[in-house]
């Protein structure tokens, strides 16, 4: 429980900026490290794939991750150990390198051959001492089913690795991985692999391990009282709108924490998370199922009444 002798508008923040560690993410955290100290040693640079689709957590694991190697302005550069950049839609090679020496800082990030601009760039990536590469949404780099751009692409990964003699962090949705799994080699390479998916609600240990998570968030909102989102009919209601994606989770109690801070109240309600689902229907534009917070009895749950403060 966070002290709560704060203003409202920092107990929004507190709620909007928590991070959870469940185990697989720790897991995750752990193979990004053990690829990142390998290299030290290695004769051979290795990478690591992560997939998974929108919303399960790959991009908090990797701000977790970088913020553990800041950038840091020295001599006459900036010292950048890990080196993040987000694909765009409709990514081609030349493009991939454009948008990394933009993200290095290049100031003619978009001018020159492809030729020139990796020459640059592993001029840039020796002096600014990058000491990984992590490429976001990386399917972006797939036309299609086009054998001719996987080809090229898994070429051009498996040179970029090469020439850079840095570890390659590829992250996206996971059919992507035709990419690695085209080339022997790159294949080879990438010997980290890891899933993230959304949490089930099937068997006795997954409904556990969803209310262990809900545990694990109600003790990070800056409430002094528990709000018991993991009492078992509240999480399935939870997990029903959800379909247990890590994100909307997140986005669901982090709007209802905000519902409960403008009223002052010590913990969430079931009208704050009523509230909440509201928003995120009207955002969507349409409802996928019936909102389970209201008071109305359906047949997947039987209703509950209002957290009492």
């Amino acid at each position: 429980m966070n002290n709560t002798d704060i203003t409202n508008f920092e107990r929004k923040q507190l709620a909007h900026d928590f991070r959870i560690m469940y185990p697989q993410r720790t897991e995750v955290l752990i193979a990004l490290q053990n690829c990142l100290d390998t290299n030290e040693y290695s004769s051979e640079t290795s990478g690591l794939f992560i997939g998974g689709f929108s919303g399960v957590g790959k991009t908090t694991i990797l701000e977790s991750f970088i913020e553990k190697y800041p950038r840091k302005y020295e001599g006459v550069c900036t010292q950048i150990p890990i080196l993040k950049v987000s694909m765009p839609a409709r990514a081609t090679i030349k493009g991939t390198v454009c948008e990394i020496l933009n993200e290095i800082g290049d100031p003619n990030a978009d001018r020159g051959t492809l030729s020139s601009l990796t020459s640059r760039l592993k001029r840039y990536i020796k002096e600014c001492g990058v000491k990984m590469i992590i490429l976001d949404e990386f399917q972006h780099l797939i036309d299609g089913e086009s054998k001719k751009i996987l080809i090229n692409t898994s070429n051009w990964l498996k040179k970029l690795m090469e020439d850079a003699g840095v570890p390659l962090v590829l992250t996206g949705i996971p059919h992507a991985e035709k990419i690695i799994n085209h080339d022997q080699q790159l294949n080879r390479r990438m010997l980290w692999r890891y899933y993230l998916d959304p949490f089930n609600y099937t068997t006795e240990k997954d409904v556990q391990d969803f209310h262990t998570l809900l545990d694990l968030i109600d003790s990070k909102l800056p409430f002094t009282k528990k709000s018991e989102l993991s009492q078992p009919i509240l999480a399935e209601r939870i997990h029903m709108i959800t379909d247990g994606t890590l994100g909307l989770v997140m986005s669901l109690i982090r709007e209802a924490a905000c519902n409960a801070i403008d009223r002052n109240a010590i913990c969430l309600e079931l009208n704050d998370l009523n509230t909440a689902y509201k928003g995120m229907e009207g955002r969507q534009q349409q409802s996928v199922i019936s909102n389970p917070f209201t008071s109305r009895k359906k047949k997947a749950i039987s209703p509950i009444k209002p957290i009492k403060a």
